[in-house]
Parts: C-alpha cells; sequence; structure tokens
C-alpha cells in the first residue's frame, strides 16, 4: 500500500490531462518518464531505450527498453505507445494535446521499435518525452 499526504485531492490518473499541480506531482511518484534529461543537459533512457532522428526531423526511430510491464502484467509494447501518443495528438481536450499536435502517425516496426512521424520539422521530442509520464 502506497500513502501519500497532499493538500488537495488528485482529480485525474489520466497522464494526458494531469489537471494541476498535485496531479502533475503525483504523476512523478507513481509513472515512470519516457527519457530523463539531467541537469547537466545529458538525456537518459528511461522507458525509451534507444532514439535517432531522420534529417529534417520529421521522423523519429524509438526503440523500447525491454522487460517493462503494466500494473496488469501485460507487456509493455510499440502497440502500447502508439494508442498513447496517437490519443495525444487527436484529442484536443487534453493537456498535453499541444506538446503532440504535430505527430501524424505511429508506425510500429515490431514490439520494441516504432516510428514517431511529424508533419513538420520536430526537434523537441526528447523534452516532450521527459515531461510525458507513461502508467507501465
Amino acid at each position: 500500500m502506497l500513502t501519500i499526504g497532499l493538500k488537495t485531492d488528485i482529480q485525474s490518473l489520466d497522464v494526458g490531462s494531469p489537471n494541476g499541480v498535485t496531479n502533475a506531482n503525483t504523476d512523478w511518484v507513481m509513472y515512470d518518464r519516457l527519457v530523463q534529461i539531467e541537469k547537466d543537459g545529458t538525456i537518459t533512457p528511461r522507458l525509451w531505450k534507444e532514439w535517432s532522428h531522420n534529417e529534417d526531423g520529421t521522423e523519429w526511430y524509438i526503440t523500447l527498453r525491454e522487460g517493462v510491464f503494466f500494473h496488469n502484467g501485460k507487456p509493455f509494447t510499440s502497440e502500447s505507445m502508439k494508442v498513447t501518443l496517437e490519443r495525444m495528438a487527436t484529442d484536443t481536450t487534453l493537456l498535453f494535446h499541444g506538446n503532440w499536435s504535430t505527430l501524424t502517425e505511429v508506425e510500429i516496426i515490431d514490439d520494441l521499435n516504432f516510428t514517431l512521424k511529424y508533419s513538420e520539422p520536430n526537434g523537441n521530442v526528447l523534452n516532450v518525452a521527459q515531461n510525458q509520464a507513461y502508467v507501465a
């Protein structure tokens, strides 16, 4: 059991719309990040193990960390990322929609590899990925 004392109630556990500082701070404790940017600017892999991009930054190639499972025992896969990120990109009611709004497609290569396709060059992917909590 996990007990947390907060000044206000948690309004949502939806990582797409944390709905305030209390929820965002709780997300940092409960969920993992896709990547982590350290104080010195280096980027540490978290759920995203490796990444690269094409010359103009319209396609990002992502490899997931192996051996990650959701609380229900189901594996964390490229399909999981596709469902989550395409929801972020298309659901304009989500707080984090703007972070992913130029994402046009998540193309699955295999269980651990996928490509993010953007409508325009995107050099902010890793910064956005650091701020994106993920339930895994």
